[in-house]
């Protein structure tokens, strides 16, 4: 029970993780002192989930299979988490000290949960694996594990649609003229900022709706 307790009472500390660094792209100030919580944080969770991986791996090894095999599942997926965090972390504090938006900034994103989904849907099957060989079918890791799966399904397939939109993007719509941007009001409805006739610095949808290029592309 008291194991149970700290797992839970850990948990609830990497989703208030998340929580802060998801609060990064939508606060137009982000302070010093709140970079240091961020770090401190995510550095304390990190070496907590290390050290109870590594307190379930000896056990497991010393005194045979037990709980804590499950317990040293559960801190890796969410070692899984702080990692995940750390990136995310990273590309907004990149995002936050450029001078214009960053245009790669969503890919990256997307190809960083691409790559968490699948450590943890390795990890899943490796916990299957191991414990249908040492004891028994873990019913109670089913669900989560369906979760995940399908939660890197779409990452995956967000990836495949963000390529594919893109590549459309660059090669089905053109660029806009200089007429046709003096024939509209002349600004990005994403941005709200004036769009210039510089060539690859605007694209015309099917629509006839004109936006930046960059904008578009994040969008």
């Amino acid at each position: 029970m008291a194991l149970f307790t700290l797992l839970l009472f850990l948990k609830s500390f990497h989703w208030l993780a998340e929580d802060r660094v998801d609060y990064m792209e939508r606060s137009p100030v982000i302070t010093l002192l709140f970079h240091l919580r961020v770090l401190s944080l995510s550095m304390v969770l990190a070496a907590l989930d290390m050290f109870f991986i590594q307190h379930a791996y000896t056990s497991t090894l010393t005194k045979g299979a037990s709980v804590q095999l499950v317990f040293g599942f559960e801190y890796a997926i969410l070692l899984t988490i702080v990692i995940n965090l750390i990136v995310k972390y990273v590309l907004h504090s990149i995002d936050l000290h450029s001078e214009n938006p960053w245009e790669n900034k969503a890919v990256f994103m997307l190809y960083t949960e691409l790559f968490i989904g699948f450590v943890k849907v390795l990890l899943y099957i490796l916990f299957f694996v191991i414990m249908v060989r040492i004891y028994t079918l873990p019913l109670f890791a089913v669900r989560p594990m369906y979760l995940t799966m399908r939660a890197f399904k779409k990452a995956f397939n967000d990836v495949v649609l963000s390529r594919r939109a893109i590549h459309n993007m660059n090669t089905l719509y053109p660029d806009a003229t200089a007429e046709e941007l003096a024939n509209t009001d002349n600004v990005c409805i994403i941005c709200r900022e004036e769009m210039s006739p510089t060539p690859g610095s605007t694209k015309k949808l099917p629509c006839g709706h004109i936006f930046h290029r960059n904008c578009l592309r994040s969008w």
